[in-house]
């Protein structure tokens, strides 16, 4: 410790007839100046400290020869250190003062006392005459009791007053410890230290910054060195020395600048004298900076500071609520690198009014609890999250010890305040990017409205920005509007023959979950009710039939806005599918160059089929591709059509009849332009096969690519060339998730012939028309009859919804619908039947060929 300023680096001391300062910064004692005594039981320390050295229970001492005037104000002042509780055995002294230079020989002259019996140690001053003590007086009592560090300077005036003053943080910020008038001559030549100690204290005893000389006089002001708000109403002041007591209460010295706030009341504090503790007459505002001027303020020897103006800024951390602070950006997946560093990170919003410090708030993923250090989150303000090795590069940043690793394809990330209390909650998936089956490879999900209540699929989407993400900014694809899509039902299917499982399309107030009424139809007991993660699981006592099928109604449901919902949807308890229950009916192989492949399946079955753990492969050379497996619970009603593919959006973009409901968006096999094979197997069994070639398409369809292959029924072999047909030209040449444009059904028994399969209208008497003839056993049947050219142009419809009689006939002249002659070529005769009263339709196909003369 040092408090001395030596004017010559070169003199490691200063000494003249009056004055002397050691502070051992050359590292020895016995050379200017010269202490003498034990020298061999002393040493100077690394810290430049004199420091007690002995081996053994000991006394001993060093002195140095004074040359002090006491016919002037005379002043001692030094720093000292005992690590231990003195006691009578276990003490040090301080001569002032003395003729005798064996201070083993306790002599007469006058000392300071550091230790005695009890617990009641003080500093006390001695004065020792014809070997007889007198205490002079005495400093706080139990202040040297315990082991202690202090500063002492005593000062003698020349009318026999002698001062105490102490420093008990070991500074110069001295304090009056005690005072008394004695009057007795002093003389002397010598001061020192004297130690007395046992052996397991011999080493505790340490010096520093002595000076003995004429009485320093103070001319430095003070001044005001830290301001601390203790809380809204209290301010501590520190200044840099003991101030006087009566100018420190003085309330008017303390004044807020531009403010309407005043000081109630000022008081110095007792035990730490250069500190004032300020009142004010309100509270301050949370986050706000203040001006507080100071004046007048004095020291003991009565120096006035000059005025000074501070600054004052309180802020204090609030208690969070549910949902005032939210996950507002996640990044999951910084690899490969858009813009952003290589960091995975989680960003959140303070939505309230509020400041908080997020010291050892927590994010987590269930797995790793991650431990947020200090920082301020102001309102609306946004502060990434990262590990702490991520500082670095991710600035500014909050380090996050633990920081939970996220999984790139989903994970639940909640945010917790330091005493626990949920704030936020979000459990992402990939499908939340919204990106059609792109990479999400250094693009962070964005919340879209950081105001929704919600934090479902709904209210988040991948960035948007350039860089991959907005770390520390409002998110690229913010928007407050308020999204009131309706809750859907998403997923239901019967997971055991006792449980049924749904998901919803957005987040359900789980609140409200078990107020909602449930209703069956036909009316079926159930047990219980569960609700978790969105997903509501009903329990039934006794299984359910196989394929039956149930309607089931919800009533009072509410989204996280608070919108009431009735929802109703059928389910059945699902079967096994066997061979022949799936099949495979429509196959894009060679789709557009922004397009994508799919695999249409259809149910051929009267069975109720879960298609998670289907399996498909592509087959080529006697080799199988690595399986694609629908993974997810997936209900095929019977007669139902759902398609595979790695863009929903690609489909509807390019083919206008797509239903994307009976989409699933996965990995598929990779079929081959020119020829393939796809395999779909469940449980080891083969469930079907198609093999198909470029060369099943229609002839006369030149350009193959984007157009897919209908299969024309489900009755016959998937492996026959005549059961596929190129799609029709008027639907886009595809048709994903629904019925076929082209097909055959027998479900319907129509006999259906034309009167030849030619015909030349040039009014030549020669098939100028064709008859078309429909012959049934049931009249609930009607019939719309249309013409296509091979291109899958409609040409003519000849009739539409018409009931027919058990034996019908129509008539077609060869002529469009503008009555015109058609070019000569391969045309088609499309036929719908209509069943009534089973509300089946069945379809059929003829071929007919306009012909000319030559």
């Amino acid at each position: 410790m040092r408090y001395f300023l030596l004017i010559f680096c070169s003199f490691l001391y200063f000494i003249d007839y009056a004055q002397i300062t050691e502070t051992f910064t050359d590292g020895n004692f016995t050379l200017n100046p010269n202490w003498v005594g034990s020298d061999t039981k002393f040493e100077v320390n690394n810290s430049f400290q004199l420091h007690s050295k002995s081996t053994t229970s000991d006394s001993i001492f060093l002195v140095l020869e004074n040359k002090l005037d006491f016919q002037n104000s005379v002043e001692w002042h030094f720093w000292m250190k005992h690590s231990f509780s003195p006691s009578s055995n276990n003490f040090s002294r301080f001569y002032l003062i003395t003729n005798i230079l064996d201070l083993k020989s306790n002599p007469d002259g006058f000392y300071l006392q550091f230790g005695e019996t009890g617990t009641n140690d003080a500093i006390r001053l001695f004065k020792r005459k014809n070997s007889i003590s007198t205490q002079i007086c005495a400093g706080t009592i139990g202040a040297i009791s315990t082991n202690f560090i202090t500063s002492i300077k005593v000062v003698r005036e020349p009318s026999g007053e002698w001062k105490i003053y102490s420093d008990f943080n070991g500074g110069e910020n001295y304090t009056l410890e005690a005072s008394a008038i004695d009057n007795a001559q002093v003389s002397g030549k010598y001061s020192g230290v004297y130690c007395q100690f046992t052996k397991t204290y011999a080493t505790k005893f340490y010096y520093d910054n002595f000076y003995f000389g004429p009485k320093v006089v103070d001319k430095t002001p003070p001044t005001c060195q830290q301001i601390q708000v203790l809380d809204n109403k209290y301010l501590k002041l520190t200044f840099s020395e003991t101030i006087d007591s009566i100018s420190a209460n003085i309330p008017e010295n303390y004044a807020f600048i531009n403010s309407n706030y005043s000081i109630f009341s000022a008081n110095r504090m007792i035990n730490t004298t250069s500190c004032v503790i300020l009142e004010l007459d309100a509270p301050l505002q949370n986050a706000t900076n203040y001006t507080l001027s100071i004046s007048q303020i004095s020291d003991l020897s009565g120096n006035v500071m000059l005025p000074e103006t501070k600054n004052v800024f309180y802020i204090i951390a609030e208690k969070p609520e549910k949902g005032d602070v939210i996950i507002n950006e996640i990044m999951s997946n910084p690899s490969p690198v858009v813009g952003l560093p290589e960091i995975e990170y989680i960003e959140i919003y303070n939505k309230s009014n509020k400041y908080f410090n997020l010291e050892n708030w927590i994010i987590t993923d269930g797995t790793s609890n991650g431990k947020m250090a200090s920082a301020w989150l102001g309102p609306h303000e946004y502060k990434v999250l990262c590990g702490t090795s991520g500082l670095p590069f991710l600035n500014p940043a909050v380090g996050v010890t633990s920081f939970p690793s996220l999984n790139n394809s989903g994970d639940k990330i909640t945010l917790l305040d330091s005493l626990g209390n949920r704030l936020d909650e979000v459990n992402y998936a990939l499908s939340w990017y919204k990106m059609d089956g792109k990479s999400t490879g250094g693009i962070s999900l964005e919340r879209i409205n950081p105001f929704h209540p919600c934090s479902d699929a709904s209210n988040w989407m991948g960035s948007t920005h350039p860089d991959g993400g907005t770390p520390n900014e409002k998110n690229s694809v913010y928007d407050t509007l308020p999204n009131f899509s309706p809750i859907a039902i998403s997923e239901l299917s019967v997971i055991s023959d006792t449980l049924l499982e749904m998901h919803f399309s957005k987040q359900v107030d789980s609140s409200m979950v078990f107020e909602n009424e449930v209703m069956f139809t036909p009316e079926i007991d159930w047990k219980s009710i569960s609700f978790n993660n969105n997903i509501l699981q009903i329990a039934f006592p006794t299984s359910l039939e196989k394929s039956k099928e149930y309607t089931i109604q919800l009533s009072n449901l509410k989204d996280c806005w608070l919108h009431t919902y009735s929802l109703a949807t059928t389910f059945a308890n699902t079967e096994m599918m066997d061979a022949k229950d799936i099949v495979i009916n429509e196959l894009l192989f060679n789709p557009y160059p922004d397009g994508a492949d799919f695999i249409e399946l259809y149910n051929n079955s009267e069975k109720w089929i879960n298609l998670k753990g289907l399996t498909l492969f592509s087959l080529e050379k006697g080799l199988l591709s690595s399986p694609k497996v629908i993974e997810q619970n997936r209900i095929l009603k019977p007669h139902e059509y759902v398609f595979l593919t790695p863009s929903i959006a690609s489909q509807e973009k390019m083919y206008p009849n797509t239903n994307k409901l009976h989409g699933i968006q996965m990995s598929i096999p990779t079929m081959n332009n020119d020829s393939g094979t796809v395999i779909l197997m469940y449980n080891k069994q083969a469930i079907d096969k198609a093999t198909y070639a470029e060369s099943w398409h229609f002839s006369l369809v030149y350009d193959k690519e984007g157009k897919s292959l209908e299969r024309l029924s489900a009755l016959l072999p998937t492996m026959d060339y005549d059961n596929w047909f190129t799609a029709a030209e008027s639907v886009g040449f595809a048709t994903p998730g629904e019925a076929n444009s082209h097909g055959i059904s027998p479900e319907i028994p129509v006999k259906i012939s034309i009167s030849s399969p030619t015909i030349s209208p040039d009014n030549d008497g020669f098939e100028d028309f064709v008859e078309i003839k429909l012959a049934n056993v049931d009249p609930n049947l009607s019939a719309t009859i249309s013409v296509f050219s091979m291109n899958g142009v409609e040409v003519r419809t000849l009739v539409k919804n018409t009931l027919i009689a058990q034996n019908s006939l129509f008539i077609w002249d060869g002529l469009d619908a503008n009555k015109q002659k058609l070019p000569v070529g391969i045309y088609m005769f499309w036929v719908q039947i209509f069943d009534f009263t089973k509300a089946k339709t069945s379809h059929f196909k003829l071929p007919i060929v306009v012909a000319s003369k030559l």
